[in-house]
């Protein structure tokens, strides 16, 4: 698969927050900055089912353009 040899940094910060009793948000902005430099923006939200099972989906915006995602969560242990 070959080799690479980079050296760079990447930033982020974010906020989460429960929009409603079982809507939560979360919004992102990173950098990142190797050969090249990319920002992007995360924008993301889950509905929880139960205190335990969520589904959700966001989006990625940045140079290579926009990526969408979907998934489930689950949560196991002492809340």
């Amino acid at each position: 698969f070959g080799s690479a040899d980079e050296s760079g940094y990447g930033l982020g910060a974010g906020v989460r927050g429960r929009a409603a009793d079982r809507v939560e948000l979360e919004a992102r902005l990173n950098y990142v900055d190797l050969d090249d430099s990319d920002t992007s923006l995360e924008l993301a939200g889950r509905y929880y089912f139960s205190d335990a099972f969520a589904v959700g989906g966001g989006v990625i915006d940045n140079d290579a353009g926009l990526t969408w995602n979907v998934g489930v969560r689950a949560e196991f242990g002492n809340r």
